[in-house]
């Protein structure tokens, strides 16, 4: 890996504001890697770009979800702690 690699950021975040707790602001915020990036990283140039914005929703809904129910998971394991 050469150093212009690593100063590339992997993820860009563009929607900070957004609260991960209210998914009504989900489908509001545009999409945290980009388009070639995503391409690059699965080999797939074949998939249109509106396919691959789908599967970016995804997989950022999925991440959600879960980071929504660890959250939850480790807010009622420290209140039964209390």
């Amino acid at each position: 890996m050469t150093r212009k690699n690593r100063k590339k950021p992997l993820l860009t975040f563009v929607n900070v504001e957004a609260d991960i707790r209210q998914p009504q602001f989900a489908h509001e915020s545009r999409s945290i890697i980009k388009i070639e990036r995503f391409r690059n990283i699965l080999n797939d140039y074949r998939s249109s770009d509106e396919e691959v914005l789908e599967q970016l929703r995804y997989l950022e809904e999925f991440c959600r979800t879960i980071t929504r129910n660890e959250i939850d998971s480790y807010v009622q394991k420290a209140q039964t702690k209390k």
